[in-house]
């Protein structure tokens, strides 16, 4: 699979996941549960687009896609802050369900900017996509186990 398949996969799993938290509200172990999965494949998907998808592009992209990577790096900062706020607040605490909602936005928003702006132009990258296909999936295992 190429780094752009990847990536999308990522992108539908962390929405299939966000869809399942909204229905079920009443659930809060189970809610509880997806969120905690959220996270952690928030982290590990920023953490692989950070060290070898955005790098690449940067590279070989242009200033357009330079821009594109600035405004992305800058959009993982503060979904990274939020993702560890959020790891360090207690499930039941009022606040946790409001700011994991303001996460979902953040995130399906910064992952349509991606697939409408960024992956198009990172077909500059050609076969590379493939190479960087593995490197993160690689990193992904990595990062998993």
């Amino acid at each position: 699979m190429n780094a752009l398949d990847i990536l999308k996969q990522d992108h539908e799993r962390v929405k299939d996941l966000f869809a399942e938290y909204d229905t079920l509200s009443g659930d809060g172990s189970k809610r509880n549960d997806i969120a905690q999965t959220v996270l952690k494949e928030l982290e590990i998907h920023s953490r692989v687009e950070e060290d070898i998808f955005y790098p690449a592009m940067r590279a070989r992209s242009g200033k357009d896609g330079k821009e594109l990577v600035r405004h992305s790096m800058s959009e993982h900062e503060a979904i990274d802050e939020l993702v560890a706020e959020l790891k360090e607040t207690d499930p039941s605490d009022p606040d946790f369900d409001d700011r994991f909602l303001e996460l979902m936005e953040d995130v399906e928003e910064h992952f349509e900017e991606e697939e409408a702006e960024m992956f198009p132009k990172a077909r500059i990258l050609g076969k590379e996509l493939d190479v960087i296909g593995r490197q993160i999936q690689e990193e992904k295992d990595s990062l998993r186990t």
